[in-house]
Formats: structure tokens, sequence, C-alpha cells
């Protein structure tokens, strides 16, 4: 009789022991973020780069975005002339979060404005939407490049990818 209890206790609790199987990181609900960027742009001013994208107004799974977006993620990568080589991977650093007292919107379009510092670099960006409830960005934009070239030197910036 004893031992009837402990085989059933033993067999109550081994699934719970035992979990589902294959741990991995929570997946949010498809249709939650923002969709993808793809129209990244850039103009060259003031000493800086002006970058621009159209405001997000859907989410991934096509619906019409409710609540907006809180804030931006922009991703740089600056490489010099003399390491650039075809084919390798950017050195992208951490993603930078820009609030919405960085950013405008204008007839629907976002601007940032940022100072650059390197001449002789070309500079690569890529940006990504994040909304307040969503704990996780949105895909990456399409990538933009272009050379800052050092003063005095001419030339027209590289087209963007």
């Amino acid at each position: 009789m004893r031992f009837s209890r402990i085989a059933f206790v033993f067999l109550a609790i081994l699934p719970a022991l035992l979990g589902c199987g294959r741990k991995t990181m929570p997946v949010p609900p498809q249709g939650t973020l923002p969709a993808p960027i793809t129209d990244l742009a850039y103009v060259l001013e003031g000493g800086g780069v002006t970058l621009s994208w159209s405001y997000p107004t859907r989410m991934e799974n096509g619906e019409k975005l409710s609540g907006g977006v809180d804030s931006f993620e922009i991703i740089r990568a600056v490489v010099p002339e003399e390491e650039s080589c075809p084919g390798c991977p950017l050195p992208f650093a951490k993603p930078r979060r820009i609030q919405e007292t960085s950013w405008s919107v204008e007839e629907g379009r976002v601007r940032f404005h940022e100072s650059l510092d390197r001449p002789g670099s070309r500079y690569y960006y890529k940006v990504r939407s994040r909304r307040a409830r969503a704990w996780r960005s949105s895909g990456d934009s399409n990538v933009i490049f272009f050379e800052l070239f050092p003063a005095g030197e001419s030339g027209n910036p590289a087209p963007s990818k």
C-alpha cells in the first residue's frame, strides 16, 4: 500500500521535472512589431548626415500599426578607407536608441541628423523601430552607405544600396 502511494506521487511529479523538452528564447506573437523600414535614405549636409525614412504605419502581419512607435534604433558602422574590403562583414556598433526628442516627422518621413567626424571613412547605417509594448525591435532596414571625404578633397558620395 505504501509503495503504491510513493509510486503515484513519483509518477505525478515526473512530468513537471522533465519539462517540455527543448528550451529557447520566448517568441512574441507574430505581428506585434512594426514592419521593417525599407526606404532608408540620406543627405550629407551641415557637417553631418540627415537620415530619413517613412514613419511605420503597418505591423509585420500587414495590419495597421496602432499606438505608433516610441523610439528608433540607429545602427552605424564606420570603416576607414584603408580597412575597407569588399565582402567583409561590417563592424556595426551596438544599436543606439533615439527618443522622440531626437527626431522629427515631416510629411510622413522621420528625419534624424548627426555630425560626422571621421573623414576618409565609409559610413554604413541601418535603422529599426520599437513600440512601447514590445520588448524587441523590428527587423533591420535597408543598409545605406557613403564616404566622407577629407577637407579639400572633392568627390561624390558612394551610391546607397
